[in-house]
Parts: C-alpha cells; sequence; structure tokens
C-alpha cells in the first residue's frame, strides 16, 4: 500500500535520516526546519490574575467563521500551507475537531474574540500546545500570554503533569516560557 507522507517529525538528525532513507530531499515541503521542542512541568505554572474586562470560553461559544477564519490565517502563516481547496477541507476538520474534543479556548477583551489557545493531542499526563493564535491586529498585548497561561492552568487542574511545543517562532517560545517565569503575575492591557 502507498499512502503519501504528511510530514516527519522528531529530532532533527533522525527526521534527516528519514528523508534521505525515503529518497524524498527533492520533495516539495511546506515547511523544512528546525523547531525546538520545548517542555514544561506544569508544577511551575504561576497563578494568573484575569483582569475583569477579560473572559476564557470554550470554542464552541465562538462563531465557527471566525474559527475557520483564524485557522486558515495560522495554517498560511506558521505551517506555509497554499490557499486552495485542499487548505478549506483542512481547516474545517481542524475546527470540526476542536469543537468536538473541547480542547480549545477563546480569549475575549470586552467581548470580542482576541487569541485562540488550543491543544493538539493529549496523552494522560501530558498535552502537546498548539495551536496559539492571536491576528496580527491584537498581537504584542500580552493575550496569548494570558491564555495559554490560563489553558495550562486547566490542564493542570485535570491532573496533567507536562505540556510540550514545538516551535521555531520566537513569540510563541516567549509566551511559553512566560507562564512559568513570571511570579503570580497580572496581565494589563486592553483594546
Amino acid at each position: 500500500i502507498r499512502r503519501s507522507i504528511s510530514s516527519v517529525v522528531g529530532p532533527n538528525a533522525q527526521a534527516q535520516r528519514v528523508i534521505k532513507n525515503l529518497e524524498i530531499s527533492n520533495a516539495y515541503f511546506s515547511i523544512n526546519r528546525y523547531e525546538g521542542l520545548y517542555e514544561m512541568n506544569l508544577s511551575t505554572l504561576n497563578t494568573v490574575f484575569m483582569p475583569d474586562h477579560f473572559d476564557i470560553v470554550s470554542a464552541k461559544e465562538v462563531s465557527k467563521p471566525l474559527l475557520i477564519a483564524w485557522r486558515r490565517a495560522y495554517k498560511i502563516e506558521a505551517l506555509g500551507a497554499a490557499e486552495d481547496r485542499e487548505l478549506e477541507k483542512q481547516v474545517s476538520e481542524d475546527v470540526d475537531q476542536w469543537l468536538l474534543k473541547n480542547d480549545c479556548w477563546v480569549l475575549l477583551s470586552n467581548g470580542i474574540p482576541v487569541s485562540l489557545s488550543a491543544f493538539n493531542a493529549r496523552l494522560e499526563d501530558r498535552v502537546s500546545v498548539g495551536p496559539v493564535w492571536t491576528p496580527p491586529e491584537y498581537r504584542n498585548q500580552g493575550f496569548a500570554r494570558l491564555l495559554l497561561a490560563y489553558t495550562l492552568g486547566l490542564a493542570k487542574r485535570k491532573g496533567t503533569q507536562k505540556a510540550v511545543l514545538f516551535t521555531h517562532n520566537p513569540a510563541a517560545l516567549k509566551a511559553y516560557l512566560f507562564c512559568r517565569l513570571q511570579k503570580n503575575w497580572r496581565l494589563s492591557c486592553s483594546i
């Protein structure tokens, strides 16, 4: 049986060996980059104080067209997806999975959706973070940090011990590290 390859993920040396052995070195990759793997013991997670004008809701409480638009933008920007019919199908399926698994949340500022955070995989003792998305017009205001800290706190309260994140994006890493480096932090920003 011949199947298409959707990804090769793992330690860089091993991934390169697989690509070489499968003789796909000259194939087109929408992404072919080294990404760091970061792990956080959730016992190091700090308390988050939620300002009054913020609310965090399940993705189920946000319009599906907004979730689809954000997922589409994320896949194009972060994952190098091509704008085509296949992307629209994938995006719709992704959002349906978020809603089914209930592992996706949206941060509202004064009732306006400003950021999204999800877990793309879950095991008994750990979660894999992603995607975390903030539309460009709301970036650099701490929204992703607040939402990520909150969602990791939810996982911790359910007994999850660790969270992992694959990223090459400095802003994503900053948000992730912020969750464990700050002591009882407060976020004061508004739109």
